[in-house]
């Protein structure tokens, strides 16, 4: 069969090669139609014909579909769209569907998608209507014709013009000759009307079951005359029909049942969907003909207001036969699928709440439909309260419709990527360095293995939502600042690997849904329960941070939706509420963490309180300034890209007049003259004193978890050449600081938060965090001083060739936390970033 390919290809070849094609056609009754060919050149179709032999000869290139009759034996000139169902191997020489059955094909091949339990779109060339405006074409399979069908589309627009299915379809009774199965029926449609229109054939398979496929050849484009069309069959057409777009609600019609079906289509099997199936309560099931299948298409509806639309669903035990799809009229086009994730057996026809947004489809017309594809074992749905006209966004936590269409449901596998960048590590000459560069940047994908032992993936990816939750490691829970900074190094491979960009596009969501849930918590479970309440300025940060980077790498905003608005909305009235404290709000509940330093802040500061540090330490004082400092770089980072996308204005000037105020606050109490370093910035400040010559109230340190002072630049709130972040960094850097340590193999800077050495500080035991080696080596320009820090960092791994928490610098055998990725990621970004110099940044996104 290949070889049967490569030379139809030559064949098609010769004949552009030696001149022009034109086709006159006798009609015929036939399987075949008779051809007198006129070469044409630059054509490799010949799928045109006319109901009347001529001599002259009609250029008819531009009305001619390309490869109609996929004789070049593949799909060259049609274009995958969407999904597997389409390849160059569904294009098949078959004969016969049975001994008694052929399949009606007009050469030598045809498009075949046998596996029903693929979906796709196929979309072919353009063409214009011309001549008499009749088409041809042959037609099996597609049994549900609101699933599987062949559509003829605006080659600009994309409206749908025509939409036809297979109306002759017949599965017979054993015996009978009338099988109309995957055997093709000839059909016509009659375009006269659009003469002149460019178009697209499109080929649609949203169906994995029951007949879920097509069986396409022989697309006739052009008949001069009208020919004689005995032998065919007028194909209907069933493209979807609503009102005008000027009249379409805002609310759509009957969304809550009390009237029946009315407002309703339903296109399938008789009975799957009916009146008898909605209860006294109005909740709609399909229970009692479940073995039926078919499609409920609701009226139309336009998106404005909110731009929010909920429904309570239910059963959708299957989800590739079972669902609500969003679709946009006038093309068609489905824009949104989702199942009841939530769901399970024992619910029988209970229901769950699920909210859609409708942000990327704002003034546009919509309408549902709601596919039963399935026959038995709760293949179902039970629908009620469809409501699509909010004027004011919801309180809303996990209740969310998660599209399908937008993630893989295969296993992320990072090829493309891993492909790229293990070439660069094998040209590493330094074995060790080279080792634990693979390592650190793999232990967040693939977990950690070493002579220690062997531990797993943090990354723990739900296929049934297209979320991504992240464990810290060592310990069962998801950090929000954590699981942010753990997928570092891949950020700038998001363009390149697709499965990267989803894997972090899941993060995000699944961090948006956990603060939405509590926004006081630092760490949650995998059930979304709070695995610890602690309340950092950074946990809000993070994920916002993280956001800016994934929209400025991929140019992606889908994730800017109104769940990402309410978001934003509790994030931002959380902090407004902590420029002003009440424990009422909020309430450090530990008693030591109680006892430990002054609580009294000066609440019109304009500071934002916050109870611990990202080391997840209670605060001295209560306001973290680089906290303060990393909320002031993210705010106004969201909302110049708030802008940028025309989205969500009040946030978007709240967040800016937010940071601002934020900052003048920092400048004005969180600065102090060192007599020996000049202008510097403090740790933490109680907010009394804007005096720069006292240091009353104000903590002089730093340390090593991130957010820090060492961070600044890294943070985005000031440059690294700045006046006062370079005095800063001196001291930071110094024996002043109470937690800088220097030992026979490193030095740099510890945290509190460490279990080597006993009370803290202790400059007898020192104890430098990997991580702040790492940012370190992130804010200088420096190249000296970043060798020095990954010198640092790969020698004092103790033959683990991973990164630690806190190390003993004179033996660095001596180290807290044997699983711990987020260093891990920071030395690998380092190392990456500013050794090996590889920067995707500037990469066009997918």
């Amino acid at each position: 069969m290949a070889q049967k390919r490569y030379f139809t290809k030559i064949f098609v070849l010769l004949i552009s090669f030696f001149g022009v094609l034109s086709c006159k056609a006798t009609s015929s009754s036939s399987d075949t139609t008779t051809a007198s060919i006129v070469i044409s050149e630059g054509s490799s179709d010949v799928s045109s014909a006319s109901s009347e032999s001529s001599s002259s000869e009609v250029d008819t290139r531009r009305y001619q579909v390309t490869n109609g009759n996929f004789e070049t034996g593949d799909l060259s000139g049609w274009e995958v769209i969407r999904g597997d169902a389409f390849s160059d191997t569904d294009v098949v020489d078959f004969e016969n569907v049975n001994p008694s059955v052929a399949y009606n094909k007009a050469g030598y091949y045809f498009l075949y998608s046998q596996n029903e339990s693929r979906e796709g779109i196929l979309r072919s060339s353009s063409f214009v209507i011309g001549g008499s405006g009749i088409i041809t074409f042959k037609l099996g399979g597609a049994y549900l014709s609101a699933l599987t069908y062949v559509s003829f589309i605006d080659a600009s627009t994309e409206v749908e013009l025509y939409r036809v299915s297979n109306q002759l379809f017949n599965v017979p009774n054993s015996g009978d000759l009338a099988y109309r199965v995957e055997n093709m029926n000839d059909y016509y449609i009659d375009l006269s009307n659009l003469l002149g229109h460019e178009i697209k054939i499109q080929l649609v398979d949203q169906s994995t079951a029951n007949y879920g496929y097509l069986v396409v050849d022989h697309f006739v484009t052009y008949y001069e005359n009208r020919p004689d069309l005995s032998a065919y069959t007028k194909a209907s057409d069933v493209k979807p029909v609503f009102s005008d777009y000027a009249g379409t609600p805002t609310a759509l019609y009957n969304g809550d049942f009390n009237l029946g079906l009315s407002g309703y289509t339903v296109i399938g099997e008789e009975g799957v969907f009916k009146t008898s199936h909605i209860n006294a309560s109005k909740r709609l099931s399909n229970r009692a003909d479940e073995t039926k299948i078919g499609v409920l298409r609701s009226s139309a509806f336009k998106a404005t207001n909110q731009l929010l639309a909920s429904i309570r669903l239910g059963a959708t035990k299957h989800r590739d036969v079972t669902y609500v799809s969003l679709k946009e009229v006038g093309t068609n086009h489905e824009v949104f699928r989702f199942f009841s994730d939530r769901w399970k057996d024992t619910d029988e026809e209970a229901t769950h709440l699920y909210y859609i947004d409708l942000v990327p489809y704002k003034h546009k017309a919509l309408y549902f439909e709601f596919v039963d594809n399935s026959r038995g074992d709760w293949g179902l749905l039970t629908i009620e309260q469809i409501k699509t006209d909010y004027t004011s966004l919801p309180a809303i936590n996990d209740e969310i419709a998660f599209n399908l269409l937008s993630f893989d449901t295969n296993d992320y596998t990072y090829t493309v990527m891993r492909n790229y960048v293990d070439p660069l590590f094998e040209s590493i000459s330094d074995e060790t360095t080279r080792i634990t560069v693979q390592k650190t940047f793999y232990a967040t994908l693939d977990g950690i293995s070493n002579h220690k032992g062997n531990w797993p993936s943090v990354v723990q990816s739900n296929k049934r939502n297209g979320t991504t939750f992240i464990i810290t490691g060592d310990i069962n829970a998801m950090w929000l600042r954590d699981s942010s900074a753990q997928v570092l190094p891949y950020l700038q491979f998001m363009n390149m690997d697709k499965d990267v960009q989803m894997m972090i596009k899941g993060l995000l969501l699944r961090q948006f849904e956990l603060l939405r849930r509590q926004q006081y918590a630092n760490a949650f479970s995998h059930d979304g329960s709070v695995f610890e309440l602690k309340f950092e300025i950074d946990s809000l940060m993070y994920p916002l941070w993280l956001a800016g980077k994934y929209y400025d790498i991929t140019h992606d905003d889908s994730i800017f939706d109104s769940f990402f608005q309410i978001t934003l909305r509790k994030v931002l009235e959380t902090l407004e509420n902590e420029r002003s404290h009440d424990d009422a709000n909020y309430r450090i509940t530990n008693e030591s963490d109680r006892a430990a330093g002054p609580h009294e802040v000066n609440t019109e500061s304009g500071l934002i309180w916050s109870g611990y540090r990202p080391s997840d330490d209670v605060n001295y004082y209560k306001f973290f300034i680089p906290g303060n400092m990393f909320a002031v770089a993210t705010l106004e980072k969201i909302a110049l890209l708030l802008d940028e996308i025309d989205r969500f204005p009040m946030e978007k000037n709240i967040a800016m007049t937010m940071a601002s105020e934020v900052r003048t606050a920092i400048e004005t109490y969180a600065t102090y003259h060192h007599s020996r370093y000049g202008k510097i910035y403090a740790f933490e400040v109680n907010g009394f004193s804007s005096d720069v010559n006292s240091a009353d109230g104000k903590l002089l340190m730093d340390a090593a978890n991130i957010p820090s002072l060492l961070a600044i630049p890294w943070l985005g709130y000031a440059a690294n050449n700045d006046p006062t972040y370079l005095n800063t960094r001196a001291f930071i850097l110094s024996k002043d600081n109470p937690y800088y340590y220097e030992g026979t193999y490193a030095k740099g800077i510890g945290d509190p938060h460490d279990s080597i050495g006993g009370t803290n500080p202790h400059p007898d035991i020192p104890v430098p965090w990997h991580m702040a080696l790492a940012m370190q080596g992130l804010t200088t320009d420096d190249q000296a001083e970043i060798a020095t820090m990954i010198e640092y960092m790969t020698n004092t791994t103790a033959g683990t060739y991973v990164m630690h928490e806190a190390f003993n610098a004179n033996n660095p055998s001596e180290y807290s936390r044997e699983w711990f990725t987020w260093p891990c990621a920071l030395y690998a970004h380092l190392y990456l970033t500013k050794i090996l110099n590889i920067n995707l940044l500037e990469e066009e996104p997918l």
